[in-house]
């Protein structure tokens, strides 16, 4: 690792799995990593358990054989210069390729729109600063939930474009129970104020 010392500042370890760890403040900077807990399914919601619970949940969590996914990440700076949050993120979630049917009938496709040749859902700037958290059904079943966060400790203004066909935009609490502000939503653009390190909960519809 000395050689990565001289050209990088930091070190990420990256991982598909359970995200709990501990850096020592010995003198080679151990870093601890918990692969695998194993306690009864119901210790936290149900201590008073049945014996047929108890002969359900033994305490064993994914017996058998196991794999474990981690990669290194060095970096520049901080874990913000070093863009660790969209490693992680492309670590994560990787590119799949999917083929498609193969005995489509070409004559029935020929008043079928082309797709272009890269298209996203969802378009988020300033990339790496403002970050996805979640994309889903809203709790009243009406619209759709768009979760993001600011990773900044400063105020920033988030660009958010999308090419699905909704008509609004309006920016709710955490609960989707109260409207925090009204959005402007033009050719599928808006731009979200947000404070910092604020989580922003935007309802499409």
């Amino acid at each position: 690792m000395d050689g990565i010392g001289k050209s990088f500042s930091g070190l990420a370890i990256l991982n598909k799995g359970m995200r709990e760890y501990a850096v020592w403040d010995d003198p080679t900077r151990t870093a601890s990593l918990t692969l695998l807990r194993t306690y009864r399914a119901y210790i936290n919601a149900n201590t008073n358990m049945t014996p047929e619970e108890l002969a359900k949940y033994p305490g064993t969590h994914g017996p058998g054989e196991l794999e474990f996914n981690y990669s290194l990440c060095p970096h520049a700076g901080d874990w913000r210069d070093g863009n660790v949050m969209l490693e992680a993120y492309d670590f994560k979630t990787p590119v799949r390729a999917i083929q498609g049917p193969g005995n489509v009938d070409m004559q029935s496709m020929a008043d079928v729109k082309k797709l272009p040749p890269s298209q996203s859902f969802v378009t988020i700037q300033p990339e790496g600063k403002v970050m996805l958290s979640a994309l889903c059904q809203s709790e009243d079943g009406e619209g759709t939930i768009l979760r993001v966060w600011n990773t900044t400790d400063e105020p920033i203004e988030a660009e958010i474009k999308t090419t699905l066909p909704f008509k609004s935009a309006a920016k709710l609490n955490m609960g989707e129970t109260e409207l925090v502000d009204e959005l402007k939503l033009s050719g599928g653009t808006l731009t979200v104020p947000m404070r910092k390190a604020e989580i922003a909960t935007i309802k499409f519809k």
